[in-house]
């Protein structure tokens, strides 16, 4: 009797997991098509909100761009670093097709921007994509392992929060001061070379 209600208990066990297995196969199978979908979907609002971007030179205009070119200066003149500031409305279709990052695109801008061509290694650029409503912080090697990852995105967070707000402009400016805060306590301005010669005003891409 006991041998009969193990067997039976097994069995049912068994079925009972054979059940499972094939409901778990069931979902993955219905969760890999809605899961195409879903990339699909996100692929399809990027490329919406790339091929419908807003104007660089109508959230910049005349004046914010020469605020932001004064700040850098300013802040330059606090230490031996170069900063730089970029602004790109989007992304060309191409980029968007191979699933170009945000990061990637700043990366891409630091590179032929010449942000890296300093003495002492220590450019940084503020690169902002408008379509994506993204801003990235990238810092030259000489600034690697001296300020952390989360100082710089910190950075990004309060600009981020700021252009939310009411006052866009004093949020760059604040944002480049703390950008120019963390390079002068590395590189003060006795570091600083008359080789360094990248431009202070906004560059804007694309």
């Amino acid at each position: 009797m006991a041998v009969g209600a193990a067997v039976a208990g097994a069995a049912a066990a068994s079925a009972a997991g054979v059940g499972l297995a094939v409901a778990a196969a069931g979902a993955a199978v219905v969760a890999g098509p809605v899961a195409v979908v879903r990339r699909g979907l996100v692929m399809i609002q990027r490329l919406c909100r790339h091929l419908f971007s807003p104007s660089v030179r109508r959230a910049f205009p005349p004046a914010t761009l020469q605020a932001i070119t004064e700040a850098i200066a300013a802040g330059e003149q606090r230490h031996g670093g170069q900063v730089m500031f970029a602004v790109e409305a989007d992304l060309p279709l191409h980029a968007l097709w191979h699933k170009v990052t945000p990061r990637q695109a700043a990366e891409h801008a630091f590179a032929r921007l010449r942000t890296w061509d300093t003495a002492h290694n220590n450019g940084v650029l503020i690169y902002l994509l408008l379509a994506d409503h993204a801003i990235e912080i990238v810092a030259d090697r000489g600034l690697q392992g001296r300020v952390a990852p989360e100082q710089w995105q910190r950075v990004c967070t309060h600009l981020r929060e700021g252009l939310r707000g009411s006052q866009p402009v004093a949020a760059l400016r604040d944002a480049i001061d703390e950008v120019s805060s963390l390079v002068e306590g590395h590189f003060p301005a006795s570091a600083r070379s008359d080789q360094d010669g990248l431009p202070d005003t906004p560059q804007i891409l694309g």
